[in-house]
């Protein structure tokens, strides 16, 4: 497979052709589209990529909207090539940015791949994940009652995605598995009721918090803090010191971004004692603590993760890593056109699926 560092050369020799194709002066906008156009249509993302370059590299504005046809076209060439799992993963990413078409592919694949009968399986529940991660009510009831019948590894992949779901309508089909005999599902069980403000379990957090093994009675002290409860935010603030980066990380979802004015660059409430002990992290030597923490920080510190999630899709050498950087920058909204076009000509897939979802996000907000 190419290096990074090869494909980047390439895609300058390739744009260098272009520019030379297009002549000394600017094109007309439309010639430019319809040049992009043509090349999406054969299936040529490389070229028309350089098209975009070259166009941008002489106006220097970035434009959206022909990065976002573009991202549209990688996006429908990746749902041609993908695994059922990364295939609802694109539906999704194409649903979001306005995709009818994506969508009903997407409730088809549900309702294929899980009839009513079913017994559910990681790939079968794919689209069903992604539905009620758009906000299909429909299919995060089809999860909630999946979770008495599933697997244990599957139970604790339904609950997360309920709970990324914000599917508070299956809170209390979550809460029934508090004291699931399985520590791996009661501990995602814990953390999603914090998360899904369910209040009504409140009373067994407690006792869970006052009498549980150590790893229990961590997550449910975050749950309780989530919750609004006090009796845990002396044992929070223990965790925020560890020496441990992934207990700091773990302690930090007890405070959720919405508390915190969003996207104020260089402006921090000083009450958020807990951004400090997570900024330290930053320059810790384990890259995915460093991308973990940078996530977090997003809402709160724009700088400092942005820095850190830009050098690592720039300079990592491990395409999982660059991967996990894309995929921050797009769920965050730290993404720019300049980064978005960046992860569209990664060699690495996910580093472009990414990418192409920052994309069609900022040509959605340009239109609206």
């Amino acid at each position: 497979m190419m290096r990074n560092g090869t494909r980047r050369v390439q895609a300058t020799l390739l744009m260098s052709v272009v520019a030379a194709t297009l002549g000394a002066q600017v094109p007309d906008r439309d010639v430019v589209r319809s040049r992009i156009a043509a090349h999406l249509a054969e299936g040529q993302v490389a070229e028309a990529l350089a098209v975009y370059d070259a166009h941008t590299g002489v106006d220097t504005s970035p434009d959206v909207e022909l990065l976002g046809m573009i991202a549209r076209a990688e996006l429908h060439r990746q749902v041609n090539e993908s695994s059922p799992v990364q295939r609802a993963q694109v539906l999704e990413i194409l649903a979001r940015g306005d995709d009818a078409e994506a969508l009903k592919a997407l409730r088809a694949a549900a309702g294929a791949a899980l009839p009513a009968d079913a017994a559910p399986s990681q790939e079968a529940l794919a689209p069903t994940i992604s539905l009620a991660r758009l906000g299909d009510e429909a299919a995060a009831t089809r999860l909630g009652v999946l979770l008495g019948t599933a697997t244990p590894d599957l139970r604790v992949q339904i609950i997360r995605a309920l709970r990324e779901a914000d599917a508070r309508s299956q809170a209390s089909r979550i809460a029934a598995l508090l004291d699931d005999p399985l520590p791996q599902v009661q501990i995602a069980a814990v953390l999603a009721t914090g998360a899904l403000q369910y209040r009504p379990a409140i009373p067994r957090l407690e006792a869970l918090f006052g009498g549980g093994q150590s790893t229990l009675r961590l997550v449910a002290a975050i749950a309780l803090k989530r919750l609004g409860v006090s009796s845990a935010d002396a044992f929070v603030a223990k965790l925020l010191a560890s020496g441990v980066p992934e207990v700091r990380l773990m302690a930090a979802e007890a405070f959720p971004s919405a508390d915190i004015d969003q996207r104020k660059e260089g402006t921090r409430d000083p009450r958020r004692h807990w951004t400090d002990s997570l900024r330290e992290l930053l320059d810790d030597r384990n890259e995915m603590v460093r991308l973990k923490a940078a996530e977090v920080l997003a809402c709160c510190d724009v700088p400092a993760a942005r820095a850190v999630l830009t050098g690592a899709l720039r300079d990592s050498p491990v395409p999982p890593m660059r991967a996990e950087a894309a995929r921050i920058l797009a769920a965050t909204d730290l993404s720019d056109a300049a980064l978005a076009r960046q992860m569209l000509g990664d060699e690495a897939g996910q580093v472009r699926i990414h990418g192409a979802a920052a994309a069609l996000r900022l040509a959605q907000r340009a239109r609206r």
